[in-house]
């Protein structure tokens, strides 16, 4: 029986390609099912030379596209014995298609086919040559397969613990791959009202012209939600706009503009824990473990019926979001409440719960803080919220809490990363400028003596009526405050068992501030 060629399905969802059923079905070999979709493909090769594929759609197909020889015959091919080169016959040239591990080696290949995508990208290409596009780019189905390709993760065997063992599952990437369905904490989304009394209606986001490197994890994220689950194709009359940030480590971080959303929704009011609270519980810990909750935001279904919301705009079409997403002003809220809820029994006893970071501390013996971790991980597992094991630390005396360095028996500090972006911060030219430095020294004023008098000069810059004046005294202000972070030293956690006679309440006031503060 002659085969034809068959195509992946989620190459057809990420393409968002054109089907139609066919009066002859396929039967599927590896399930019961028939196929009947059919897509028509336009094959380029180098852009010169154009060759036309129907294909079948086949869920589930790790290859993209598979031609077979009854096409390749067809199209008066050949291929050289070793399956290295197949050659394309055309009226007026001969083509040569290499595979791509060949053309990654070569220096300057004839010709290379692209298959589904790189076809659809040098249609873009000449579609941008009639001027229907702003922009061009070009790509190779080598560029393509390495943004496509997963990397590799830790195997939890290695790092985790042979005591923790028993909750290996926690830790398992599969696991994480399912979609979650819990009744009773899915996120609501629910809008303010209009004037007319009605729910006001989310806005239509813009769509943003981006990069190569952009459009390759766009892809990419798009197959790895959709395999998932996490995402739908959407039809909504709201669309927010997608954009790119830089990870920290390089790599592009794909995030969807939910601003216009989040000025329309209605606030959930859960409290976040504040920070200082959350470190003081640690003050005498000897031993600390850290998790870390994987994609926690996507382990909360959306409401059915307000899913449409959540969608956004992309070249390949409109999609919405089965999961909560990263973005929405009432994700943290949310997750906030469960994590606490999954916890509750281990909060401020020996666990902390900081939306997706977990650190249990133990103040007693090895032992205890292992058995402590255990009756945590068991309940991680219970509700399904898998870790990532790579950011996980376990049985330390020192890590990376919040934005501060924990460290057992001796007390909190301040990161040097962040004391390093403070020294090589430049002199603000602005009021906003001004703003964003104070707001980033705020977050460390606890380690600074006379923080509200040393930045007065700052702060007197930030008022919206007063005009902008950078003097003597504001520089040395700035240079006075950046000394000062280098010299924070570490500080130590506040410890009721030391009683009344070690504690000291140190006040004062000034013609700018009046206050007082709990010394040990």
């Amino acid at each position: 029986m002659s085969k034809p060629p068959v195509l992946s399905r989620t190459v057809v969802m990420q393409k968002t390609l054109a089907y139609r059923d066919r009066d002859s079905p396929l039967q599927s070999v590896n399930s019961q099912s028939m196929l009947k979709a059919v897509v028509r493909l336009d094959l380029d090769v180098s852009g010169s030379c154009t060759r036309r594929a129907f294909a079948y759609v086949v869920p589930g197909q790790a290859e993209k596209l598979i031609l077979g020889t009854p096409w390749i015959e067809q199209q008066n091919a050949s291929i050289s014995p070793d399956g290295s080169v197949m050659e394309l016959r055309h009226p007026d040239a001969l083509y040569k298609v290499y595979p791509i591990a060949w053309y990654k080696k070569a220096k300057r290949p004839e010709a290379m086919m692209g298959a589904v995508m790189a076809a659809q990208i040098l249609k873009d290409q000449e579609r941008v040559r009639h001027g229907d596009e702003p922009r061009v780019f070009a790509a190779t189905m080598a560029d393509i397969e390495k943004a496509l390709r997963v990397s590799s993760r830790t195997d939890p065997k290695q790092k985790v613990p042979h005591h923790y063992w028993k909750y290996l599952g926690v830790f398992d990437e599969k696991e994480d791959q399912m979609i979650p369905h819990r009744p009773g904490i899915d996120m609501a989304i629910n809008l303010k009202k209009g004037d007319d009394g009605h729910d006001k209606r989310p806005p239509w986001g813009p769509l943003y012209s981006m990069s190569r490197d952009e459009l390759l994890v766009l892809r990419k994220t798009l197959l790895e939600h959709l395999d998932k689950g996490y995402i739908r194709a959407s039809q909504s009359a709201a669309a927010a706009p997608v954009l790119f940030t830089k990870k920290p480590g390089g790599g592009l971080r794909f995030c969807v503009d939910y601003r216009g959303l989040n000025d329309i929704t209605v606030k959930d009011r859960y409290p976040i824990p504040l920070i200082h609270e959350t470190l003081r519980q640690v003050a005498k810990a000897k031993w600390l473990t850290k998790l870390d909750v994987r994609a926690a935001f996507h382990k909360i279904r959306v409401r059915e019926g307000d899913e449409w919301k959540t969608a956004f705009n992309t070249r390949y079409g409109l999609y919405e979001w089965n999961v909560v997403p990263f973005g929405l002003s009432n994700g943290p809220a949310v997750f906030q409440r469960y994590i606490n809820w999954v916890l509750r029994r281990f909060l401020d006893n020996f666990c902390s719960a900081y939306i997706d970071d977990v650190l249990i501390y133990t103040d007693g013996t090895k032992e205890k803080h292992q058995e402590q971790v255990c009756q945590v991980l068991a309940e991680l597992e219970k509700a399904g919220l898998q870790l990532d094991v790579d950011k996980c630390e376990f049985e330390v005396r020192k890590t990376k809490y919040l934005g501060f360095i924990v460290e057992a028996d001796k007390g909190i500090s301040m990161d040097p990363a962040k004391i390093e972006a403070i020294m090589s911060w430049e002199a603000p030219k602005t009021a906003k400028g001004v703003r964003s430095f104070l707001g980033f020294a705020n977050f460390y004023r606890v380690f600074i003596k006379n923080f509200a008098e040393l930045t007065a000069p700052l702060v007197a810059l930030t008022g919206k009526s007063k005009p902008f004046i950078w003097g003597q005294s504001q520089e040395d202000s700035f240079q006075e405050l950046k000394k000062c972070f280098v010299s924070g030293g570490l500080l130590a956690g506040w410890d009721p068992d030391l009683g009344a006679d070690a504690t000291v309440v140190e006040s004062d006031a000034s013609g700018f501030g009046v206050g007082g503060r709990l010394l040990q």
